[in-house]
């Protein structure tokens, strides 16, 4: 509700109940809850705050994106690559035999398929961002991690039948790296119970 929303003989009167629950709520998503209902705010008071708390909160989203980048530089690609790469290391070779068809050799690499995921508090509003900005970038950073690597090394992965990127996608160990680090950027910034799961596929 703006200032313009609300009559001229209400802009004096007391906050609404709507206004006060409403500026709490912002003031949670800024990290710091306070109860209004002492604070005797007029309507119109609470309708400048309410604009001025949601142009904040906008603001701390477009910071906490911007912070989640630089340490996607820092730290998240870092991680990533170096066990990546001790995946593509890890290499191992099954033999299928069977009726009158010459054995079939099949090659791996890595620490085998899984899945990793991360749980928090799920009322903290900065930790649902924060797994939002990583959900959106996760297949950017992937790839700006693939291409730290030489081209005729990954022609040879795809040769051998195991691509650097479906690695790169299904390895459990570098689901685990990519959330731990995410996990380590959430308690950073006041997320609480914090841990990653994995399971093999």
């Amino acid at each position: 509700m703006s200032n313009m929303s609300i009559k001229p003989e209400n802009q004096n009167k007391p906050a609404t109940k709507s206004q006060l629950y409403t500026l709490y709520l912002l003031s949670k998503k800024l990290n710091n809850p306070h109860d209004f209902r002492e604070d005797n705010l007029t309507m119109s008071d609470a309708s400048l705050l309410i604009k001025k708390f949601n142009e904040k909160t906008g603001y701390v989203k477009d910071m906490i994106e911007t912070k989640f980048m630089e340490y996607v530089k820092q730290h998240i690609i870092p991680n990533v690559y170096e066990t990546l790469s001790k995946a593509l290391g890890y290499k191992s070779t099954v033999i299928v035999e069977g009726g009158n068809e010459k054995p079939r050799r099949y090659g791996f690499c890595g620490f085998g398929c899984g899945f990793a995921i991360i749980d928090y508090d799920k009322r903290s509003h900065v930790g649902k961002r924060i797994e939002d900005i990583a959900n959106k970038h996760i297949r950017e950073i992937y790839n700006d991690v693939m291409n730290m690597f030489d081209e005729t090394f990954k022609a040879k992965l795809e040769v051998d039948g195991t691509p650097i990127g479906a690695v790169c996608s299904q390895d459990i160990q570098v689901q685990s790296t990519f959330w731990n680090s995410v996990a380590d950027f959430m308690k950073q910034n006041g997320v609480k119970n914090v841990h990653v799961r994995t399971w093999l596929d």
